[in-house]
């Protein structure tokens, strides 16, 4: 059965550089193999190159953007500004009007059920974060930079947002199982993982050498760079006696050179430590592929980290802190190495580089719990 939708989501799909992106994006291309007729409308800060639109139009039937409004106004609305701040989608002109489904990529996007001419069968929201939760994590890393402020502040309003929720909503589809059951007041509430086209285990499994340690994550989530930190500064330095031993550093900056140099310096003195910045999907895939082990060192998350399940798609094992893998349904020691402390982080790095430790049976572990995920997000229209 085809089905119309309308999937809204907060910022353009492509490229998908960083983990709501990758979400979004992967579902929007699951749609279009299942023969789903997608209209997209994306909520954008800055102008989209055509090469991009051109590679969404691939997917979608229709591609229309709309301006945030980033004012003082919207910063001190009662409502987060993470919302406010897509005031538009109420009033944006569609050709289309009627849908069978009205998909929305977070709360952000909620001011849209409020158009006065869309209409649709069935509303699905994807919960991406508990976003009170979130903004409170990203204020801890932030302080005593003043953003801390403004993070909190958020939260509030979330908190505030989250005990009145306004909206009817059909669907409520978490992506972290965890976040799902610390939700008790929500109702039509659904577990949905990521899900990727295409999804093969054969196709990325192999056999790795070397001891490249990668990081791929948003560069300017406070959260992220608290988390290389924490690396750079604890566990490296216990690794720099292995031969050939390195640890990249590939994320998204907005393109913000200001921040690029600032990390640069800060850590111009660490030797065998390498940025790449705002790196092309192509480049992202080379490092994976040529890596010898993933690491998240985060402390301070919400939702779910993406960065693993997309190093654990693309056959690259992971170590990882315990609240990296939460309400990802990935299981410590099975499927992953989970380590809290520098020590024991490096000690688990060391066993991959020397081969003691199966870390091609944790990959195909987790593969396997990735591949049964495929089949979730067709149940989703039908139960």
């Amino acid at each position: 059965m085809s089905l119309k939708i309308l999937v809204v989501t907060p910022d353009f799909p492509y490229p998908a550089n960083h983990g709501g992106r990758v979400d979004y994006y992967n579902r929007i291309r699951c749609f279009h193999e299942y023969g789903y007729e997608v209209d997209l409308i994306s909520t954008v800060k800055e102008e989209i190159s055509e090469e991009h639109v051109d590679h969404m139009r691939r997917y979608v039937k229709s591609i229309t953007l709309v301006k945030r409004d980033i004012s003082l106004r919207s910063l001190f609305s009662k409502l987060p500004l993470q919302m406010k701040s897509r005031d538009a989608l109420r009033k944006i002109n569609l050709s289309t009007k009627q849908f069978d489904v009205l998909w929305l990529e977070s709360e952000y996007v909620l001011p849209i059920v409020n158009h006065p001419d869309i209409r649709f069968n069935k509303s699905f929201l994807r919960i991406h974060n508990l976003e009170s939760k979130y903004f409170v994590s990203l204020a801890t890393s932030s302080i005593p930079h003043p953003s801390s402020l403004f993070y909190f502040l958020e939260a509030v309003k979330f908190r505030r947002f989250d005990n009145r929720f306004p909206v009817s909503i059909d669907k409520r589809l978490f992506i972290s199982s965890s976040e799902m059951k610390a939700a008790a007041g929500m109702d039509n509430k659904f577990y949905l993982p990521p899900v990727y086209p295409d999804f093969n285990i054969q196709s990325h499994l192999q056999k790795r050498e070397g001891k490249r340690v990668l990081f791929v994550g948003s560069l300017f989530m406070p959260n992220n760079r608290k988390s290389i930190d924490f690396y750079i500064q604890q566990v490296h330095p216990l690794l720099l006696t292995q031969p050939d031993y390195e640890f990249v550093v590939i994320g998204s900056t907005r393109m913000d050179t200001t921040l690029q140099q600032k990390l640069l310096a800060t850590y111009a003195g660490a030797a065998n430590v390498r940025f790449l910045f705002d790196a092309s999907e192509e480049t992202i895939l080379k490092y994976y592929s040529s890596s010898r082990v993933f690491v998240n060192p985060v402390f301070e998350t919400a939702g779910i980290k993406m960065k693993v399940l997309d190093a654990i798609r693309h056959g690259i094992p992971v170590v990882s802190t315990k609240a990296g893998i939460e309400g990802t349904g990935l299981d410590a020691g099975q499927d992953v190495l989970v380590a809290d402390s520098a020590k024991e982080m490096a000690n688990q790095l060391k066993a991959i580089f020397s081969g003691t430790l199966d870390d091609f049976s944790l990959v195909r572990n987790a593969q396997l719990k990735l591949q049964s995920n495929q089949t979730k997000l067709k149940q989703v229209f039908y139960e």
